[in-house]
């Protein structure tokens, strides 16, 4: 049986950051509260297996489609997925104007950021905006996160390689590059963040995670 949410708790939630940070994590967290789970990653996907490309089921296959930014295909992938996302992110943000389901999060993929201005605006009129946040301390565990476990990454212009460079070693350097622009991006987005020490406190729940949330909506109205 899944437990009540009080009706002053945030009703529409879109959690933005990072691959690996814990965005799935705690939508399914949310999702067991009652929320209605929305993933982004799996509508892509799903829109892709329409379009003509059958096999692709998880992130790990968009990453093996996608590939890295210094292989040939990797621009024209990008450009795909982000058509897609944006296809993705205008139905969705046409569903939550409806009033059901009542509670819904939305876990977002972390290239979110690249889409278009309005369509980042429309999503944040609709949902609050919570970004899952890591500090630079945590640089390489997210490096060895991505490392081992790829996702779909859309790199922008955070992927610089120097004359002469093994592709892995500038994927290496320029990856603590992508996450700090990554910040600057989603701190402008967010109503709320979450930081990954808070995250990872001994018992921190689902609950827990929305109560912090609250509290900081609370302190924005009042402040």
């Amino acid at each position: 049986m899944k437990d009540a949410v009080p009706p002053s708790l945030p009703q529409r939630i879109a959690l933005i950051g990072m691959s690996g940070v814990g965005k799935s994590h705690w939508s399914h967290q949310l999702e067991n509260l009652g929320y209605t789970r929305w993933s982004c990653d799996e509508l892509i996907a799903e829109k892709m297996r329409d379009s003509g490309h059958p096999d692709l089921h998880s992130t790990r296959d968009l990453a093996r489609w996608m590939g890295h930014p210094f292989e040939e295909r990797y621009a024209t992938a990008t450009a795909t997925y982000l058509d897609w996302e944006d296809q993705v992110i205008v139905e969705l943000c046409r569903q939550l104007q409806h009033p059901e389901p009542t509670r819904v999060v939305v876990d977002t993929t972390g290239s979110l950021i690249y889409l278009a201005a309005e369509r980042l605006q429309s999503l944040r009129c609709h949902a609050r905006m919570v970004y899952l946040s890591t500090a630079p301390e945590q640089d390489a565990r997210m490096l060895e996160t991505f490392l081992e476990d790829p996702k779909p990454v859309v790199w922008g212009e955070s992927f610089c390689p120097e004359p002469q460079e093994p592709e892995e070693a500038a994927l290496e350097r320029c990856y603590p590059k992508l996450l700090a622009a990554r910040r600057r991006a989603y701190t402008r987005l967010a109503h709320a963040v979450v930081d990954f020490p808070t995250q990872r406190r001994p018992g921190f729940s689902g609950t827990d995670f929305l109560a912090c949330i609250q509290a900081q909506l609370a302190a924005q109205v009042f402040s």
